[in-house]
């Protein structure tokens, strides 16, 4: 009990101080409580970590922001509403968790990928796995790089429009062209 009391006032003396290395020191110390593995937190308690949590990152600068996407990308417990705000930040801060966050939905990567620039597309289609929706929308909107990203992830599938679109752009592209004769679903 003493322990998370000395926590707690560590906490309260940081979020007094609006520097913005206390700021990031602030931003670390809610991180540990919150994700210290130990214990389950109840629906409160989760709202009230990301909302401190949003409120703190946007005192920060881009590179502590960046630490704490890289941190939290892997973290299943992140809310949705914490992770889409990472994944519209500055690249560095959302590459992580485009990357790899499981927070992210379908309908979340879409939205970032129809509105955001053409390097957070290529950190999207880094993900271990990516459905036939996501990759339409990286292949209509992203640039010959995406797309050739696209196609060398294994984990990545493709729509019959989405297969007929890359064909298209590969008679202009040879690194396309050459991705797509290695994909063993290639349609016929």
């Amino acid at each position: 009990m003493s322990g998370v009391r000395m926590l707690s006032n560590e906490i309260l003396e940081l979020a007094r101080e609006p520097s913005a290395e206390k700021r990031r020191l602030l931003l670390g110390r809610i991180t540990d409580l919150f994700f210290d593995g130990d214990s389950e937190r109840n629906v409160s308690e989760s709202a009230l970590f990301e909302e401190v949590v949003l409120r703190v990152a946007r005192d920060v600068e881009v590179i502590a922001r960046a630490d704490f996407s890289a941190r939290v990308a892997d973290e299943p417990r992140a809310s949705r509403r914490l992770a889409m705000a990472l994944a519209q930040d500055h690249i560095i801060v959302a590459k992580p968790v485009l990357e790899r966050s499981p927070a992210l939905t379908d309908d979340d990567l879409i939205k970032v990928a129809s509105t955001m620039s053409d390097e957070h597309l290529q950190a999207i289609t880094q993900r271990r796995t990516l459905s036939e929706i996501v990759t339409d929308v990286l292949v209509m909107r992203g640039s010959a790089l995406v797309r050739r990203l696209a196609v060398k992830n294994t984990g990545a599938h493709f729509s019959q429009d989405g297969f007929a679109r890359l064909i298209r752009f590969a008679e202009e592209d040879e690194g396309l062209g050459a991705g797509l004769a290695a994909r063993a679903d290639l349609p016929q």
